[in-house]
């Protein structure tokens, strides 16, 4: 059996039915609140999940703890705004878990201000979020946080869709791209990097070049070129943060 795992904040307008699709595929849901002030507890036990509550300690570390609520094997690791498909539901329903080292990928498919993004890198997203914990632990990097395994293991992609519904407007996208540059920025930080003028002057361009002509953001129309120049500012503003030495001091 699966044990649903999803760590929020702030999220009664969206948990509700990440909990109701998951619970399709779950014996049980469990929602690490990590301080919320409005509603998401009282919606998420109401839609049926199991609710409790720890300090934020960063998104890969908050996960990890997450699992001694777990009481079963296997993990499914969801965000409050992601919502399982009808096909990933058949499809996970319709996987036989006999075999631990197994690690199953689902295929997220994100929508901007209501328009489904199939490019810009952002489609097709290929992300493992089914496992065994035994094999398995989430990385404690400050933004973007993978899993890492203790063994070899094998990948298998399920089909059906993750739909993610993370940003409801451009405004949205806006104050996330100020919170992912400055998550980046002390990533790369901790890693020795520094401002050069690569990084603040052509790096950016680089960056939104790649995105709407390499990976096709211009087949997503203006949500294409919206992300190009999300991708430029983004770049522009880690480097910013990077020029004094840590994104802590700016915030």
């Amino acid at each position: 059996m699966i044990s649903t795992i999803i760590v929020a904040k702030n999220e009664a307008r969206k948990i509700s039915r990440c909990i109701k699709a998951a619970l399709q595929v779950s014996s049980e849901v469990i929602v690490i609140d990590t301080g919320s002030t409005d509603d998401t507890i009282l919606v998420s036990e109401k839609a049926g999940a199991k609710v409790h509550q720890l300090p934020w300690k960063g998104y890969g570390t908050t996960k990890n703890e997450g699992l001694i609520f777990a009481e079963n094997e296997w993990i499914l690791s969801l965000d409050a705004d992601e919502v399982l498909d009808a096909d990933l539901i058949k499809a996970i329903k319709e996987t036989n878990l006999a075999v631990a080292t197994n690690v199953y990928e689902l295929q997220r498919i994100t929508n901007l201000a209501g328009k489904w993004i199939k490019h810009s890198g952002w489609y097709p997203d290929k992300i493992a979020r089914l496992f065994h914990r035994d094999i398995a632990i989430w990385t404690d990097s400050p933004v973007h946080e993978t899993l890492e395994y203790g063994q070899k293991v094998s990948f298998k992609l399920l089909d059906g869709h993750l739909w993610h519904f993370s940003y409801d407007s451009l405004e949205n996208l806006n104050s996330k791209t100020l919170l992912y540059a400055k998550l980046n920025a002390e990533k790369r930080h901790k890693r020795g990097k520094k401002a050069t003028f690569y990084s603040g002057s052509i790096e950016p361009w680089i960056k939104a070049f790649k995105i709407f002509f390499v990976l096709g953001g211009w087949m997503d129309g203006k949500a294409g070129w919206y992300l190009a120049r999300n991708g430029y500012l983004n770049k522009k503003l880690e480097h910013e943060y990077l020029l004094v030495g840590h994104s802590e001091q700016l915030r």
